[in-house]
């Protein structure tokens, strides 16, 4: 990308307010509403002097970006680095997000000088940074939305990087005021943070998108930090450790179930593993049934199997109340014969006894020296949705019914695999790429017995497709139908509203002013919403799209904002959509409303592309009253809901829900529950 194109995205990156930096409590009688920002916080207000120093030097290296050819030549890491310093300040700036006026301004002019340093090196095409050991902030450009996004990297002293080392993951805790200038600034000192810090293997620190959990964008935003230390070193695939305590706990029970076979070890301190028990949800408090099923989308313990593949290590302190996270997978594990190590700090609370650190950090070690096995003999996968479908060897790719427990159970054996199915209707076994070179196949006349029945594989290969028949035959293939292309729930394309921002998407905004109708005012509020939303919590931008464009040429998701009259890529593919929208009615199935009074908002295969979505009228499903709490920072409505306008949006609700639901295996509407 050209430096003019890299300087148009930064331009566009600060270029919105900040609607949600208001801070009156929501009004349901007013109009615009007002919602208030839970995350981050307000923050204190800094001096009129301090401000024109950091925005006069923050102006002054984006001029030399701008205008300086030799940066032409610089890597995208480089500029990564680069650039997530000078995002850090401009977000504080735009955003009033000092939270210790003093400490805060010192850690904001520190960033720019190492900023000016790395533009320095940039200029003369020097690599970026001081030395290969020791401690930095290093940065990458997320596919998501190309925003960048910034994680720490240690690397110790005397450690051999001319060959494969392993990688620790460390996964920070809760911090309501730790933002990109806050956490770049943990790792311009001297001193390594976290507890883990191993002496023969590299840290990295994923930023996790700020404050969310480690859900969504943040879980992806840690395979990103994993694939660009991997492009910086040689990373030992076999021996990569996630590991996190308190809300970096959670994180790592949810991505160490969720991704079992990308860690040698998951170590998890404190935390929580499920939204009912951790927030004590009576059954006169739950929410809508809709809401409970997506539960299941992170609940931990729906996952429990996948610790099957991947040694655990748990840690509690014996007076923190996190420590029922801990109890409640022993419970879990017990029931699949699994014992799970539970290291326990005497009369702590939420830390490390320092002694028993150092036993955990023994059991981690002793799994980085065993590794990991890429092609294991047995592997277990559990899920409740192909958004988390693959093991090792095994990928669930079609499923009977989403939201509800499906499973493969598949062990190599002398002359080919038995498999154990529930809730799948395909799913592949494939040999990875190192088995592979090291000659590793499927031989012709190999036997999968498939819950019982016995497949003969034809001929030698590195994978094979099995599918159920409608009667629950197996055979190799794809199932009945249109063998490539069928309109179905498949990895990466099945839902919900909230999956369409774990990969690259991309917003049409309306061709209007709004103001028009309720619905009008409406879309555009929401619009502003989520535009806002996504940058304060998300810490990035929403990528905006001109046109949908060449059907051959779509590589994202779209999220299409307003109504047929007012955003013509909606008129262009309503009548490929399952919704009735007229300008008297709306509604699907059985359901009709009011156009003039609801909107509809879904989720749905691209007409044009059905491998990404098409979004209609909606973002991030959760709202600002969820940010009280990390476990409740989940979706909130299906793959489709109608919503009332004439209810003004809160912290709680885009408006009023009159109905929400799934789309079936084939994106099809079925009856909502009652």
């Amino acid at each position: 990308m050209s430096r003019i194109a890299l300087y148009s995205a930064f331009v566009l990156l600060f270029s919105a307010g900040s609607l949600a930096a208001q801070e009156k409590p929501a009004d349901s009688a007013a109009w615009p509403p007002v919602i208030a920002r839970k995350l981050p916080p307000a923050g204190k207000a800094i001096s009129e002097e301090a401000k024109t120093q950091l925005t006069n030097k923050l102006a002054n290296l984006r001029r030399n970006f701008l205008t300086d050819a030799s940066v032409e030549v610089a890597s995208a890491g480089d500029l990564a680095d680069f650039e997530i310093l000078l995002k850090a300040v401009d977000y504080a700036l735009r955003h009033g997000e000092f939270f210790d006026a003093k400490k805060d301004v010192e850690r904001a002019q520190a960033v720019l000088e190492l900023a000016e340093r790395r533009f320095g090196e940039l200029s003369a095409s020097r690599e970026s940074g001081t030395s290969p050991t020791g401690i930095s902030v290093r940065g990458f450009r997320s596919r998501l939305d190309g925003s960048f996004q910034p994680y720490g990297l240690i690397v110790p002293e005397g450690l051999d990087i001319s060959k494969p080392v392993p990688l620790y993951v460390w996964m920070h805790g809760r911090g309501d005021t730790s933002c990109d200038l806050q956490f770049v600034s943990q790792f311009m000192g001297t001193k390594a943070p976290g507890p883990l810090q191993p002496k023969d293997a590299l840290v990295i620190h994923p930023f996790g998108r700020y404050c969310n959990g480690w859900k969504s964008a943040g879980e992806i935003d840690v395979l990103e930090a994993i694939e660009d230390v991997k492009r910086r070193f040689q990373i030992d695939d076999n021996r990569i450790v996630l590991a996190g305590f308190s809300m970096g706990g959670a994180g790592a029970w949810h991505m160490g179930a969720h991704y079992a076979d990308h860690w040698c070890a998951v170590h998890a301190g404190a935390g929580f593993v499920d939204v009912r028990r951790y927030q004590n949800i009576t059954p006169d408090k739950l929410p809508p049934w809709y809401e409970q099923t997506l539960w299941g989308l992170y609940d931990v313990p729906d996952y429990r199997r996948n610790f099957l593949n991947v040694p655990v290590i748990a840690y509690s302190g014996e007076d923190d109340k996190q420590k029922a996270a801990a109890d409640i997978m022993e419970a879990e594990l017990a029931k699949e014969g699994y014992k799970l190590p539970h290291f326990i700090g005497p009369k702590m609370g939420h830390k490390y006894h320092p002694e028993v650190l150092l036993d955990v950090q023994k059991k981690i070690a002793e799994a980085v020296a065993k590794g990991r096995d890429e092609f294991p003999k047995k592997v277990s996968l559990q899920t409740k949705t192909l958004r988390y479908n693959e093991m090792f060897w095994v990928s669930a790719y079609r499923l009977k019914k989403h939201w509800e427990e499906a499973r493969i159970d598949a062990e190599r054996t002398d002359d080919g695999v038995v498999v154990s199915t529930v809730n799948v209707t395909m799913f592949r076994l494939h040999v990875p790429v190192s088995a592979r070179n090291q000659g590793a196949r499927f031989a012709a006349e190999s036997k999968v017995v498939v819950d019982g029945q016995t497949v003969t594989v034809p001929q030698e290969t590195d994978g094979v497709n099995l599918s159920a028949s409608a009667t629950g035959t197996w055979s190799i293939g794809y199932p009945e139908g249109d063998p490539v292309h069928p309109l179905v729930k498949r990895p990466g394309v099945q839902g919900p509203i909230d999956d369409a921002f774990m990969s690259p998407f991309a917003v049409i905004w309306p061709h209007t002013d709004g103001g028009e109708s309720a619905i009008d005012r409406w879309v555009e509020f929401e619009a502003d919403h989520f535009a806002d939303r996504w940058r304060m919590l998300m810490r990035g931008e929403t990528r905006t799209a001109i046109t949908v464009g060449d059907p051959a040429k779509i590589n994202r998701n779209y999220v299409l904002w307003g109504t047929p009259k007012t955003n013509p890529a909606i008129a262009a593919i309503l009548a490929k959509l399952p919704i009735k929208w007229t300008d008297e009615t709306v509604g699907m199935g059985d359901l009709e409303f009011d156009a003039a009074k609801v909107v509809p908002v879904l989720i749905y295969p691209n007409p044009s592309n059905p491998q990404h979505y098409i979004v209609i009228n909606s973002g991030l499903t959760f709202r600002e009253a969820h940010d009280r709490t990390n476990s409740l920072q989940n979706p909130k409505l299906g793959d489709w809901a109608f919503i009332d306008v004439t209810q003004p949006p809160t912290d709680e609700f885009p408006g009023k829900v009159l109905a929400s639901g799934f789309f079936d295996e084939n994106w099809r509407y079925v009856p909502q529950k009652k």
